[in-house]
């Protein structure tokens, strides 16, 4: 695993307003989701989770979670922000989001000529495909 990547990744995350940041543990976590993900850009993504996180704040803990450390509303009073980022791998992959060209390889790190092209490009192809496609079944 690339140790910039990773300390990028870290610098997203220490930037979440109310995430609980401990580098020891989301170091961890962190490795674990690029091993767990390997076609996934676990950077682009933390970004836009960091983006949605900015609409839907962190729920705050309650008071006895405060000073007790427990309580009984749990759903209410805990975003499990960890939990929620590997909710967020779990569907990015489920639904092709922020793929990799190639597996370990950072999207910034792809050269610009095997970048995805851009929306329009891809509408383009189809329109040409489908032109093609008329004239071969003389529909022109």
């Amino acid at each position: 695993m690339n140790d910039e990547y990773l300390r990028q990744c870290l610098d997203v995350i220490k930037t979440i307003e109310g995430y609980p940041y401990d580098e020891k543990k989301d170091a961890e976590m962190l490795a674990d989701r690029i091993a767990e993900f390997p076609t996934i850009d676990i950077l682009s993504l933390l970004r836009r989770w960091k983006t949605r996180i900015y609409d839907f704040p962190f729920a705050m803990p309650c008071q006895k979670r405060q000073t007790t450390g427990r309580c009984s509303c749990r759903p209410t009073c805990k975003s499990s922000p960890r939990s929620q980022f590997l909710t967020w791998c779990i569907k990015a992959a489920e639904w092709g989001q922020n793929q990799r060209i190639t597996p370990n390889t950072p999207m910034t790190q792809v050269p610009l000529s095997q970048e995805v092209p851009s929306v329009a490009e891809q509408i383009r192809r189809q329109n040409e495909r489908a032109a093609q496609r008329r004239a071969e079944l003389g529909l022109n």
